[in-house]
């Protein structure tokens, strides 16, 4: 089956590639998604774990649970430390679940892995096969942005990030696009944030585009990464656990003590994030005054002002490739950004848009290959 996978995840990208010359129902395009989903998730399940990663982790907590033979309730008691190893998923009650239930009724651990890709790129594939109604998707470069801002490696080993990051992308997309209630929106994201505190990041970046708010919304990046720390000393320090949870987390991600081995994927967003804030920037007059993005404006000044604010913490690692999860989710909207030739309209000689726009496909397969492609070489054993 892993050879089956892979040979299926290679014959589907070079399909991508030259799918403009086929023409394919939306369905039938969702029915290959849905096996190219399945393979990624196969090929994650064959994984050969390094003793650093996240999910080694996560697996020596189930072992415990299943060793302990501890009863759901008393698992879920803030007081198991002992079995739970780590008070920092104690606020955690969604992962928590999922831990008690692989536990209990598997002994194989790597079935987490296999259902926590599966549901990531699940979520992606809806995605992208709502936003094909009315657009362009489940085009190539959607995909290579998807793997930029959402490494396979990261929502495989790290298991709670990417799973959050994509839960808190439908739930912007359902909110912010496809207009849906608030309430379904607060739902998922309080379920995402128990699963990972991080994605309530977007809060903020949510509040400022339905608000419309204008370029005011760019200061109001400005204030956020000013108020960021005082706020997270504050919550650190509160008596509510989750409340500590999240501030210790952000004041874990800003300290010198952050993740800084993934240089490339860290040069690769703020290259990307960089594009895009650009363009927002140059564009935000037709993406808010141009009836023909009415239905968009949402979503797109949403992913303009959150790009702002990655790129404006460059210097940082965490506080830019952890952000970046939730546009890799939002991929073929970030492709309808980069492609839609109305938004760069404005622009005198067409040449450049067309000249920019090439140069920045090329950029994009490079950086994707080179960011994922690395993992087959340094991880020949499982890719």
């Amino acid at each position: 089956m892993d050879i089956l996978s892979k040979t299926y995840i290679i014959l589907f990208l070079i399909f991508l590639c030259i799918k403009k010359r086929i023409r394919l129902s939306r369905r039938l395009m969702l029915l290959l998604w849905g096996f190219f989903t399945v393979s990624l998730a196969t090929v994650a399940y064959n994984i050969d774990l390094k003793p650093v990663w996240d999910a080694v982790r996560h697996f020596s907590i189930i072992d415990r649970i299943r060793a302990s033979g501890s009863s759901f309730w008393k698992f879920m008691n803030p007081m198991t430390q002992a079995i739970q190893g780590n008070s920092e998923y104690t606020s955690q009650i969604t992962f928590k679940v999922i831990q008690w239930v692989v536990a209990r009724f598997t002994d194989d651990n790597y079935l987490l892995l296999f259902f926590t890709t599966f549901i990531v790129y699940g979520i992606i594939g809806y995605i992208n096969y709502d936003w094909s109604k009315d657009h362009n998707a489940f085009s190539i470069l959607s995909i290579a942005l998807c793997f930029l801002f959402l490494p396979y490696l990261y929502v495989v080993t790290g298991i709670r990030n990417g799973l959050a990051a994509t839960i808190a992308g439908l739930s912007i997309y359902l909110y912010l696009y496809k207009k849906k209630s608030l309430w379904l929106y607060i739902a998922l994201m309080l379920f995402g944030s128990t699963i990972h505190p991080a994605i309530l990041l977007t809060v903020p970046f949510v509040i400022l585009a339905r608000l419309k708010v204008g370029l005011k919304g760019v200061l109001g990046v400005l204030i956020i990464l000013f108020v960021s720390p005082w706020i997270a000393r504050w919550m650190a320090a509160s008596n509510v656990l989750f409340f500590r949870l999240i501030g210790g987390k952000y004041l874990s991600y800003t300290s010198d003590t952050q993740y800084r081995n993934a240089r490339f994927a860290l040069y690769s967003v703020l290259v990307l994030t960089a594009i895009f804030s650009f363009i927002y920037l140059k564009s935000y007059n037709k993406i808010n005054h141009d009836s023909l993005y009415s239905k968009e404006q949402d979503l797109l000044n949403f992913l303009g002002l959150y790009s702002i604010y990655i790129f404006s913490n460059i210097g940082n690692y965490d506080m830019v490739l952890r952000p970046a999860y939730v546009l890799g989710s939002l991929s073929p909207v970030m492709t309808f950004i980069l492609l839609d030739s109305h938004l760069w309209s404005s622009v005198k000689n067409q040449k450049i848009f067309v000249l920019i726009r090439i140069a920045v496909i090329v950029v994009c397969a490079v950086l994707c290959v080179y960011v994922n492609g690395r993992y087959v070489i340094d991880l020949s054993s499982y890719l």
